[in-house]
């Protein structure tokens, strides 16, 4: 690393000014009489200035690499899991392990929409299956391999006794276009 050097003029009693340099920053002489060349005082300070900038950024983006996230809020659907595979029900009569409430536009909730679903689920219930709801059990059934797939991503396993089969997630399927506001979620 290279040192610094500082550059003064100094205005002697009598006679012209001359220039001195100084690598340990103590001016020699009578420094009463001396003054820092402004040019290079300002270099100086910039490049200062340039440098606690530099490693200051560097690092406050080394504190926020090391940080964990912040998790503000999170639900998983999974309060009470055994009773909600057995009853099968929507969004809006689930309750989370601290109370939660949830909601959603009526008009959302139709079409396949908004229900808890499992690949563990009866493959065939009549109010997830009926018009204006999924319409037909295919649809219900790709909900529920949606559902399966969610709790794979989320590393359950599969198969005959696997963790992701009774993985429940909010279904958003969309069957058809809902009456009124098609296409319209707000989470």
């Amino acid at each position: 690393m290279a040192c610094l050097t500082n550059h003064v003029e100094c205005v002697p009693a009598l006679g012209a000014p001359q220039e001195v340099e100084s690598r340990s920053g103590a001016l020699p002489g009578r420094t009463d009489r001396c003054r820092a060349n402004p040019r290079t005082s300002a270099k100086w300070s910039l490049g200062v200035t340039l440098a606690w900038l530099c490693l200051s950024i560097q690092a406050t983006t080394a504190l926020a690499q090391q940080q964990p996230p912040t998790t503000i809020y999170s639900e998983d659907f999974q309060n009470d899991q055994a009773a909600n595979i057995a009853s099968i029900i929507k969004v809006d009569s689930y309750t989370g392990a601290a109370g939660e409430t949830y909601t959603a536009s009526p008009a959302w909730l139709t079409n396949c929409n908004g229900w808890l679903s499992a690949w563990n689920q009866n493959p065939n219930p009549s109010a997830a299956t009926a018009n204006g709801e999924c319409n037909n059990q295919n649809a219900w059934n790709n909900v529920q391999q949606l559902a399966e797939a969610l709790g794979m991503l989320n590393g359950g396993t599969t198969g005959a006794g696997g963790t992701a089969r009774d993985n429940l997630a909010v279904s958003a399927y969309t069957q058809a276009n809902p009456p009124g506001a098609p296409n319209n979620i707000e989470i």
